[in-house]
């Protein structure tokens, strides 16, 4: 009988609750949260949005978190707070801006913590204390506030002393709080006194057990006691829960729920306290409020969208990595990091999660392993949809370096199977490391990621057949984005966030193989961790590198000769969900025969499903097999990337103005076309040079990478010529020119520039396949 009238009571509750019933004044809509450290770490706020959010569906409440490490009502401060560096800020700086900024309804506020300067109870201190509250609670009244609830000070969780100590402070404090609820009529919801109880019962279990590990900020388990405490105080029936997801099982979609409050908050705590100010050094700079407003918004309708049922399941990311990853260095790693910035990119239809851990490593014989740490087992329990991993940075240090060979790809594989063996069969990301610009070789220095990290992350996404992302190359030559040479900045995360943004919203093409095209036998290589079919074609050594994911369109770019030269332009296409090929043209100089024999790959390529339009990418002499192949099929052109080319011939490999030329290329040369004498070669006009009219009738764009100091190829004798020409005739051109380089090295180390102008040649300008 007991255990009905119990159900019938809590089923009424419920019904009351989803019925639009609150425990706040009617008309009131914005909640404000006053006080330290502890409000602005801010989970014991997004427990209580969270439970308002399930349980009264159809109120719309704004909760504002203005809490401020440090900060004191009492205006007290110890002589060398913070080592020194800045007093405790005081609340009454900046109340009045707060106040006219956030204009709340009702107002939370929760201090004591610091303002009894972590010393035995003293008269003068509890004193500035209860004053500094009482003007609190004045100014709220003036501001207009319709309810004003105080929280008694958590507990301090002392290591040595447990609730002896400064925990005594508090207790005095809190009795003095709770007291004013007769003397003055004041709301005051107790946190600190069921805090106690409950570390006194844990600890007759769990001696060690503590709420917080530094005696002052409560990890989850504790904003959790301070949420239900106060919510207990609000009339909401939640004594029983032992943590915020079971107080929230009334919808079924309970942990997206939290989860999109937890991101809100994270967002706007920042933009709130920088848009009212403050003059505590050392904190976050906040988005400008009109912006973190437009987000603000997308959440919200998301999460009302999720409450109703109407929104189908976000997808799950889970970002694994180390300190890049955690936002190690950012002054707000939960706004700042590359997966909060993606999180803002790809929109709230997508759960992108950080689980990141500093200093951790992919190897498991380290000192620090990244599968030895709860943020692994989380990421496993999030069942994602989408994992990206970057690890292998801190693999590149002494001594974990020494044992790379014999470790790092057993456990990377070994990592990636116990994701894949997941339900949710997730797509699997590898992120090489970005560069590193340390200068001390025991630390995580470039040699190291670059020669031995990277060459074995290829492998293993070869043999595992996961998708990878460059962003090594992207990174290299922008040191002004690591400011400890190490951790980018917050502009270096957007480019990381970008970067995956770019890879997980293109739409792909589904179920294609080119290789179940292809007539011929062919044995499969890697190519720098993507599937390579070798084969012959017409006589000739070919190759086709198919893309992990294909992109739309199924784009391709076609290497013109120097297969595997300067990859890194056709790695960051691949990652693109682009083909790479190659059909070896050598040494027929762009005659009749290699255009002949060029046609006839190019049918073979469109007819096993590739694009119309090919990407043609020529290095050096490869200039000469693209253009004259162009002019020739000026429709089947997207663009031209040329580096270093030969426009000419009789400049290289002919040696007839300042180049010293090949005599042994030009004697090949005149076999191919024919000559017999020297002199015949006079009448010669077959080099891109001489058919730029016939090249601009594509109306494709042209890049072109040049040294200025090449004295091979000259720039004077090739390039420039061409560049002018194409220009009279209203083609479209860019040159790149690298001063004081040589013929040699082709490309830029950083193809960033190359890639965009192939994506938006393919794609249009903004160069994203979406």
């Amino acid at each position: 009988m007991k255990t009905r009238i119990l159900l019938a009571l809590f089923f009424t509750c419920a019904l009351c609750s989803l019925a639009g019933a609150s425990p706040f004044p009617k008309g009131a809509k914005r909640i404000l949260f006053l006080g330290n450290s502890i409000t602005y770490a801010g989970t014991y706020v997004t427990d209580m949005e969270a439970y308002l959010v399930t349980h009264y569906p159809k109120q719309q409440y704004e909760f504002i978190n203005t809490g401020l490490p440090s900060e004191t009502v009492s205006g007290l401060s110890e002589v060398n707070h913070a080592d020194g560096r800045f007093p405790r800020p005081d609340l009454h700086e900046r109340l009045s801006r707060v106040l006219a900024q956030t204009k709340p309804d009702v107002v939370f506020a929760c201090y004591g913590m610091n303002d009894g300067i972590y010393l035995p109870l003293d008269n003068a201190r509890f004193g500035a204390y209860r004053e500094g509250m009482k003007w609190l609670h004045a100014q709220l009244e003036k501001a207009g506030a319709k309810r004003i609830v105080f929280l008694t000070p958590p507990t301090h969780d002392d290591s040595k002393q447990g609730l002896e100590g400064y925990n005594r402070t508090l207790d005095a404090y809190a009795r003095w709080l709770l007291a004013q609820r007769d003397s003055l009529q004041w709301e005051v919801a107790d946190v600190h006194f069921p805090m106690n109880q409950f570390l006194i019962e844990k600890r007759k279990t769990e001696p060690s057990f503590k709420l917080a590990n530094d005696g002052v900020h409560p990890g989850e388990a504790g904003h959790w006691l301070m949420a239900r405490a106060v919510l207990q105080y609000l009339g909401e029936t939640v004594a029983e829960a032992p943590d915020v997801l079971s107080a929230l099982r009334v919808s079924p979609r309970s942990e997206e729920i939290l989860s999109l409050v937890s991101q809100r908050q994270a967002l706007m705590k920042d933009a709130w306290l920088t848009a009212t100010g403050h003059k505590r050094p050392e904190m976050a700079t906040g988005l400008p409020l009109s912006e973190a407003r437009q987000v603000y918004d997308q959440i919200e309708r998301q999460l009302r969208a999720t409450v109703q049922g109407k929104a189908p399941q976000r997808i799950r990311i889970a970002c694994v990595g180390n300190s890049i990853t955690y936002g190690a260095r950012l002054s707000a790693p939960a706004v700042e990091s590359y997966p909060a910035q993606l999180q803002r990119l790809l929109g709230y239809t997508y759960d992108v999660r950080n689980f990141g851990v500093s200093g951790r490593t992919l190897m498991s014989n380290t000192e620090n392993p990244y599968t030895a740490t709860p943020s692994y087992k989380q990421a496993l329990a999030s069942q994602p949809d989408i994992v990206t991993i970057k690890l292998g940075t801190n693999d590149s240090r002494l001594p974990y370096r020494l044992t790379i060979a014999d470790r790092f790809v057993a456990d990377y594989k070994a990592l990636i199977q116990a994701f894949k063996q997941l339900p949710t069969h997730p797509r699997i990301v590898l992120l090489l490391p970005v560069a590193s610009y340390l200068t001390d070789t025991t630390r995580q220095i470039d040699a190291v990621i670059a020669k031995q990290i990277i060459p074995r992350i290829q492998q293993v996404a070869y043999e595992e057949k996961v998708e990878l992302i460059d962003l090594h190359s992207i990174t290299l030559q922008s040191d002004s984005l690591f400011p400890d040479q190490l951790h980018p900045n917050r502009a270096g995360a957007t480019l990381i966030a970008q970067r995956l943004f770019e890879a997980i919203s293109r739409k792909p093409v589904a179920e294609f193989d080119i290789f179940r095209q292809l007539s011929q036998p062919y044995q499969v290589s890697s190519f720098y961790g993507y599937d390579c079919a070798d084969f012959t074609f017409n006589g000739r050594t070919a190759k086709i590198v198919k893309p992990r994911v294909v992109a739309e369109g199924k784009p391709w770019i076609w290497r013109a000769r120097f297969w595997g030269h300067e990859p890194q332009t056709d790695i960051a296409l691949l990652d693109r969900g682009f083909h790479v090929v190659y059909c070896d043209p050598a040494e027929l100089f762009g005659n009749s025969e290699a255009v002949d024999l060029w046609n006839k790959f190019y049918a073979y390529l469109h007819r096993a499903g590739l694009a119309k339009k090919a990407v043609l990418e020529g290095m050096s002499r490869g200039g000469v097999y693209d253009y004259n192949w162009a002019a020739q099929n000026p429709d089947k052109v997207a663009c031209v990337y040329a580096d270093a080319p030969v426009l000419d011939l009789r400049s290289w490999p002919g040696g007839k103005g300042k180049s010293k030329g090949s005599p042994a290329d030009w004697e090949k040369l005149r076999e191919d076309y024919g000559y017999k004498t020297e002199a015949e070669t006079e009448t010669f006009r077959n080099s891109p040079l001489d058919k730029v009219t016939d090249i601009v009738k594509g109306h494709y764009p042209m890049l072109h990478v040049v040294g200025d100091a090449d004295e091979l190829v000259p720039v004077e004798e090739n390039t420039a010529p061409f560049e002018e020409k194409i220009k009279k005739l209203g083609g479209t051109i860019t040159v790149i020119h690298k001063p004081g380089v040589h013929h040699h090295p082709h490309s830029l180390a950083n193809p960033q520039p190359i890639v965009n102008f192939i994506l938006a040649a393919v794609y249009g300008n903004t160069g994203l396949q979406n």
